[in-house]
Protein backbone atom coordinates (compact mmCIF):
# COMPACT_ATOMS: atom_id res chain seq x y z
CA UNK A 1 0.00 0.00 0.00
CA UNK A 2 1.15 3.82 -0.63
CA UNK A 3 1.81 5.64 2.59
CA UNK A 4 0.71 9.18 2.58
CA UNK A 5 2.32 12.15 3.68
CA UNK A 6 -0.21 12.64 6.32
CA UNK A 7 0.45 15.13 8.82
CA UNK A 8 0.54 14.25 12.56
CA UNK A 9 -2.82 14.35 13.95
CA UNK A 10 -2.28 16.31 17.49
CA UNK A 11 -6.35 17.33 17.64
CA UNK A 12 -6.86 16.37 20.73
CA UNK A 13 -3.59 16.26 22.33
CA UNK A 14 -3.73 19.37 24.70
CA UNK A 15 -6.31 19.31 27.52
CA UNK A 16 -9.50 21.17 26.97
CA UNK A 17 -12.62 22.39 28.75
CA UNK A 18 -14.78 20.61 26.76
CA UNK A 19 -14.44 18.67 23.70
CA UNK A 20 -16.75 19.99 20.12
CA UNK A 21 -18.40 17.55 18.31
CA UNK A 22 -16.20 15.61 15.83
CA UNK A 23 -16.13 17.06 12.48
CA UNK A 24 -14.83 16.09 8.96
CA UNK A 25 -13.47 20.07 8.43
CA UNK A 26 -10.03 21.30 7.19
CA UNK A 27 -8.71 20.68 10.52
CA UNK A 28 -9.51 17.36 10.39
CA UNK A 29 -8.85 16.26 7.11
CA UNK A 30 -5.23 17.66 7.05
CA UNK A 31 -4.68 14.60 9.66
CA UNK A 32 -7.16 12.38 8.98
CA UNK A 33 -4.65 9.86 7.15
CA UNK A 34 -2.86 9.76 10.43
CA UNK A 35 -5.88 9.10 12.56
CA UNK A 36 -6.90 6.19 10.35
CA UNK A 37 -3.00 4.62 10.46
CA UNK A 38 -3.06 4.89 14.43
CA UNK A 39 -6.97 4.60 14.99
CA UNK A 40 -8.45 1.83 13.02
CA UNK A 41 -7.07 -1.55 13.58
CA UNK A 42 -5.79 -3.33 10.28
CA UNK A 43 -6.49 -0.48 7.85
CA UNK A 44 -3.51 -0.64 5.61
CA UNK A 45 -5.04 -4.38 5.51
CA UNK A 46 -8.38 -3.33 4.79
CA UNK A 47 -6.83 -1.25 1.68
CA UNK A 48 -5.00 -3.97 0.66
CA UNK A 49 -7.82 -6.37 0.36
CA UNK A 50 -10.12 -4.09 -0.81
CA UNK A 51 -7.42 -3.17 -4.14
CA UNK A 52 -6.73 -7.01 -4.69
CA UNK A 53 -10.72 -7.77 -4.66
CA UNK A 54 -10.83 -4.26 -6.98
CA UNK A 55 -8.27 -6.32 -9.39
CA UNK A 56 -10.95 -9.08 -10.02
CA UNK A 57 -14.15 -6.73 -10.58
CA UNK A 58 -12.94 -3.22 -12.10
CA UNK A 59 -13.94 -3.62 -15.48
CA UNK A 60 -11.83 -1.25 -18.09
CA UNK A 61 -14.05 1.35 -19.53
CA UNK A 62 -16.30 0.95 -16.17
CA UNK A 63 -16.64 3.61 -13.14
CA UNK A 64 -15.39 2.46 -9.98
CA UNK A 65 -17.06 4.69 -6.95
CA UNK A 66 -15.74 5.35 -3.32
CA UNK A 67 -18.57 6.23 -1.68
CA UNK A 68 -17.40 8.28 1.45
CA UNK A 69 -14.15 8.57 0.05
CA UNK A 70 -12.46 10.89 2.52
CA UNK A 71 -9.00 11.90 1.66
CA UNK A 72 -9.04 9.54 -1.42
CA UNK A 73 -6.47 6.69 -0.04
CA UNK A 74 -8.49 3.74 -1.62
CA UNK A 75 -7.88 4.97 -4.75
CA UNK A 76 -4.26 5.27 -4.55
CA UNK A 77 -4.36 1.55 -3.80
CA UNK A 78 -6.16 0.40 -6.16
CA UNK A 79 -4.92 2.85 -8.99
CA UNK A 80 -1.96 0.57 -10.09
CA UNK A 81 -3.87 -3.00 -9.62
CA UNK A 82 -7.28 -1.96 -11.97
CA UNK A 83 -7.30 -1.41 -15.67
CA UNK A 84 -5.81 1.87 -16.73
CA UNK A 85 -9.30 2.30 -18.86
CA UNK A 86 -11.46 2.43 -15.70
CA UNK A 87 -12.39 5.97 -13.84
CA UNK A 88 -12.64 6.86 -10.47
CA UNK A 89 -15.66 8.82 -9.06
CA UNK A 90 -15.22 9.72 -5.17
CA UNK A 91 -18.18 11.24 -3.27
CA UNK A 92 -18.09 12.78 -0.19
CA UNK A 93 -19.69 15.43 2.37
CA UNK A 94 -16.93 17.01 3.40
CA UNK A 95 -15.48 19.74 0.67
CA UNK A 96 -12.27 19.54 3.30
CA UNK A 97 -11.81 15.68 2.75
CA UNK A 98 -11.87 16.02 -1.10
CA UNK A 99 -9.53 18.78 -1.48
CA UNK A 100 -7.41 16.82 0.74
CA UNK A 101 -7.73 13.98 -2.15
CA UNK A 102 -7.40 16.06 -4.91
CA UNK A 103 -3.70 17.08 -3.47
CA UNK A 104 -3.41 13.73 -2.47
CA UNK A 105 -4.47 12.26 -6.47
CA UNK A 106 -2.19 15.22 -8.34
CA UNK A 107 1.05 14.48 -5.68
CA UNK A 108 0.82 10.50 -6.38
CA UNK A 109 0.30 11.69 -10.03
CA UNK A 110 -2.70 9.35 -10.77
CA UNK A 111 -3.31 10.30 -14.25
CA UNK A 112 -6.34 8.29 -14.81
CA UNK A 113 -9.82 10.13 -14.73
CA UNK A 114 -11.07 11.22 -11.46
CA UNK A 115 -14.50 12.80 -10.88
CA UNK A 116 -14.86 14.03 -6.99
CA UNK A 117 -18.04 14.39 -5.78
CA UNK A 118 -19.42 16.81 -2.90
CA UNK A 119 -22.55 14.81 -2.27
CA UNK A 120 -24.20 13.62 0.90
CA UNK A 121 -25.48 9.58 0.51
CA UNK A 122 -28.24 10.47 2.74
CA UNK A 123 -29.66 12.03 -0.40
CA UNK A 124 -29.29 8.94 -2.15
CA UNK A 125 -26.66 8.68 -5.09
CA UNK A 126 -26.60 7.85 -8.88
CA UNK A 127 -23.98 6.11 -10.10
CA UNK A 128 -23.56 4.52 -13.78
CA UNK A 129 -21.13 2.15 -15.52
CA UNK A 130 -20.32 0.95 -12.06
CA UNK A 131 -18.46 -2.30 -12.24
CA UNK A 132 -17.39 -1.33 -8.29
CA UNK A 133 -18.66 0.68 -5.37
CA UNK A 134 -16.95 0.79 -2.32
CA UNK A 135 -18.19 2.05 1.33
CA UNK A 136 -15.11 1.39 3.57
CA UNK A 137 -15.86 3.03 7.16
CA UNK A 138 -18.86 4.88 6.08
CA UNK A 139 -20.93 5.77 8.35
Amino acid sequence: MVKSRATKDNIFSRKQRAIKDFNFGEKTAKVFDDMLDRSVPFYAEAQRMISEIAADFATDGSNVYDLGCSTGTTFLALDPVVPKGVRFVGIDSSQAMLKEAREKLRNYKVTRKVELVHGDLNRGVTMSNASLAIMNLTL
